[in-house]
């Protein structure tokens, strides 16, 4: 039962680093509009459907 920890912990860790890499490309960007932000919030989107995507596919 150790690992549903560890898999736990590292999932944590692996949003919270993705969360910050994702904050400091969008305040490098900054221009003073929305424009950033929007860009950041569209690109995860798409990462986000398209590692659903790819996980149901893979357990077909």
């Amino acid at each position: 039962m150790a690992y549903l920890a560890t898999a736990s912990a590292f999932s944590g860790a692996a949003r919270f680093g993705a969360g910050a890499l994702s904050g400091s490309l969008i305040s490098l960007l900054h221009d003073g509009t929305a424009t950033p932000l929007l860009l950041g919030m569209g690109v995860s989107g798409l990462l986000a459907v398209s590692v659903r995507l790819l996980g149901c596919r893979h357990h077909r």
